[in-house]
């Protein structure tokens, strides 16, 4: 397999049925020997597991494991999958036929690609190519992310943000493994009711200056811990206001 699509669930009843039909429908052909699926559930009490293995989706495998929250779960299929390259959706998301282009862009085992999505609650496009520089202000969606397999493995989701690890990662990582943008649609990401819109990740936010710091230096250290109130502007007044703040790399 060339990539796994990992899902992380837990009592996700209500959306894992269009999630894996939005998979079928885009990138249905390739599945079973490009593509696999892993549906990894944290042991969910309503019908997740039930509904995944009642649909004949070729290539996916269910796990059923008790985890620390949703970054455990990644971290443990990770772990679990053998394809050269993983890819996360939440249940709750939905592929766009922009993800099967992306495909013949994975040749090189020591980058991280990544792609745009698309919110749903706005139509939104989110966020175009990034650099540390704009990684302070905002992440870049997991969701729009091709992770080389071996390097999640070797270096996991830091269970210490149950929020926000996965800007933890992109930190630390796009110091270390050149990241390359697909100017691709690959997502349509529910941003109206997942974690990171509700959930307020304190550990995260203490530990941000530091993690800029220690993989980027002190300037970016620095100007880290100023970025809460761009980042207010962003989240309070939307995209256009942020846009003329002119966030480009030097």
């Amino acid at each position: 397999m060339k990539l796994t699509i990992i899902i992380p669930t837990f009592n996700a009843s209500a959306h894992i049925e269009a999630c894996l039909n939005s998979i079928l429908a885009t990138v249905g052909s390739y599945l079973g020997e490009t593509i696999a699926i892993r549906v990894q559930d944290g042991a969910s009490t309503d019908d997740t597991v039930k509904i995944a293995n009642g649909l004949a989706v070729p290539g996916m495998e269910v796990s059923v494991q008790k985890d620390a929250g949703v970054y455990d779960a990644m971290n443990q299929a990770v772990i679990a999958c053998r394809s050269g390259w993983v890819h996360f959706l939440g249940a709750d998301d939905r592929l766009l036929p922009g993800f099967a282009p992306c495909l013949n862009s994975l040749v090189d085992l020591g980058k991280v690609y990544y792609a745009n999505t698309i919110f749903s609650g706005d139509g939104r496009r989110y966020d175009g190519p990034f650099g540390p520089f704009k990684l302070i202000y905002r992440n870049i969606c997991h969701q729009g992310i091709f992770f080389p397999r071996d390097v999640l493995a070797s270096r996991p989701f830091d269970l210490r943000f149950p929020v926000f690890a996965d800007w933890a990662k992109n930190i630390e990582l796009m110091a270390a493994v050149p990241y390359q943008y697909l100017p691709l649609d690959v997502c349509l990401y529910n941003n109206t009711s997942g974690i990171s819109r509700h959930s307020h990740d304190r550990e995260f936010e203490l530990a941000k200056a530091h993690l800029f710091r220690k993989h980027y230096g002190v300037g970016l250290g620095v100007l880290s811990k100023t970025a809460w109130l761009p980042t207010w502007v962003y989240k309070t007044l939307g995209h256009p206001a942020m846009q003329r703040c002119q966030f480009r790399e030097k």
